[in-house]
């Protein structure tokens, strides 16, 4: 446990952009893995920014970016061209088969998007599409870092450890050959794609070490945080047994909705945790309390949730948590300015010593203060966070082609928001917790796991969630006895 203030406020986290595609976060870690010549994962080179997406729509792009449409069609002579050198025996003129390999790529739709994505199945499918087709702008967020520091983030402040080797995007690496390796029909769709869109010569692999390097992140953060909680559940859903049970779809389906979970509250809880530093501060200035540690703090993000998970019983305006995620997430980012500016990202203070200092400032308590009395929805540099956490965690479509069964809030009317999960998102949270497939978990450690989230549902609404996935069938009345089967177990 580092104690140096300056460890409080998490400087190497990049501010949050909202990502409109969730298969885009697999994809801007392909592009950290793999290298085509001449591209960037956001650049192409050229006088405008270079942008990809799988299903263009019709659109080129806007005033200071292309957007270019790597789907094959009309003309798919060249993609069958690659399914035959990939060794896919393609009978008469191969149209029908080349067109349902290029339909069964396609990912999410939201109701009013004109762009889609594929799902990234395989590195290649992955590369299919970079973050400026995904995001639609020609200088986006570096998405793989972000995903690449709350990994680390995970592992400084976790019980586990990484290795100078070890990085979320190496790990997702070394999973994708494991995967092609067993699964020769995936291995042949794979090698079509950089055959018949990118040319053989020009896809590489990047040298060991520059995809995602791992560098020690000192943190001040509680043992149970969001980010402990992606670094053990993608280790998990990375390693070998993982990978071999469960089907190539539905892998990429669950890691697309681990590192969305690991985003939308991995940014709302770094919120919490500035209101709850700022808070201790407070209380200590106004009651003069002789504990100013560390461990103090920490206790004070166990006392409530990030949102309240209210049962599915209840009322829609009770269960809302759209209003009090906006609001914290306004706090946090004040608070956050406040404290950036007022312990130095090279101060050797204590916390003890900060917090001493803080709670004697009149000034630092006044700015505290109107930081936490911030009201009213996401506004400024606020917004950007509000709408990653919403964009991460929200269920896209429920219905059509392609719904999304990963999301956690609902939507209801214009005004609300739900807890109410849907449940293959329930069968990720609950499964990794058993940490192989052919094992079980408890009811209690599938809650450690929410708590790490910063979730704390009843024992009765998991129970009923867990239910609906199939992987529990005992009454609430068993509690914490009551036992989880892993989806997909051996």
């Amino acid at each position: 446990m580092n104690e140096l203030a300056r460890n409080l406020v998490l400087r190497h986290l990049n501010r949050p952009e909202y990502v409109p595609y969730p298969e885009g976060l697999l994809s801007d870690m392909y592009w950290s893995i793999f290298e085509v010549a001449g591209w960037r994962a956001g650049d192409g080179g050229g006088a405008k920014a270079r942008g990809l997406i799988y299903d263009a729509d019709g659109q080129t792009g806007g005033l200071n970016w292309t957007l270019e449409s790597t789907r094959p069609g009309p003309d798919i002579s060249k993609w069958k061209d690659g399914l035959r050198r990939s060794s896919l025996a393609v009978v008469d003129n191969g149209d029908p088969i080349a067109e349902a390999i290029t339909a069964s790529l396609l990912g999410i739709r939201s109701k009013q998007a004109r762009r889609r994505p594929a799902t990234p199945l395989s590195p290649n499918i992955g590369l299919l599409q970079n973050r400026i087709g995904i995001m639609a702008k020609a200088r986006p967020q570096n998405i793989s870092e972000i995903i690449e520091e709350m990994y680390r983030l995970g592992a400084a402040s976790g019980p586990e450890s990484v290795t100078e080797t070890d990085s979320a995007c190496g790990r997702l690496g070394r999973a994708a050959a494991r995967r092609l390796d067993s699964d020769d029909f995936l291995r042949t769709i794979d090698e079509a794609v950089r055959l018949g869109i990118f040319p053989q010569e020009k896809v590489n692999r990047r040298a060991v070490g520059e995809e995602g390097a791992v560098t020690h992140r000192e943190n001040c953060l509680p043992p149970n945080n969001p980010f402990v909680w992606f670094h053990r559940s993608w280790s998990r859903l990375t390693s070998d047994v993982w990978v071999d049970a469960l089907p190539a779809r539905r892998w990429a389906d669950w890691a697309t909705a681990v590192l969305r979970t690991a985003i939308g509250f991995g940014f709302l809880w770094e919120m919490y945790w500035y209101e709850s530093i700022a808070r201790h501060i407070l209380g200590v200035g106004r009651t003069g309390a002789a504990d100013h540690s560390l461990a103090t703090i920490w206790v004070s993000t166990r006392a409530r949730p990030v949102m309240d998970w209210e049962p599915s019983s209840s009322s829609v305006e009770r269960r809302d948590v759209s209003s009090s995620m906006k609001a914290l997430v306004e706090k946090g980012v004040a608070i956050r300015l406040v404290l950036d500016e007022m312990i130095g990202e090279d101060s050797e203070e204590t916390v003890d010593e900060a917090v001493r200092r803080l709670a004697g400032d009149s000034d630092a308590r006044d700015d505290l203060e109107r930081a936490l009395q911030r009201e009213g929805g996401a506004t400024g540099s606020a917004k950007n966070f509000w709408e990653a956490v919403r964009y991460s965690l929200g269920i896209r479509d429920e219905s059509g082609s392609f719904p999304d069964y990963y999301g956690v809030l609902r939507k209801r009317g214009r005004r609300y928001l739900l807890i109410d999960p849907e449940t293959e998102w329930v069968a990720v949270i609950a499964s990794l917790t058993c940490g192989i497939p052919s094992d079980r978990s408890t009811l209690r450690e599938v809650r450690n796991e929410l708590s790490c989230l910063g979730l704390q549902p009843s024992v009765s609404e998991l129970v009923l969630q867990l239910e609906r996935a199939g992987l529990a069938r005992s009454s609430p009345d068993a509690d914490d006895a009551v036992y989880v089967e892993a989806a997909y177990g051996g």
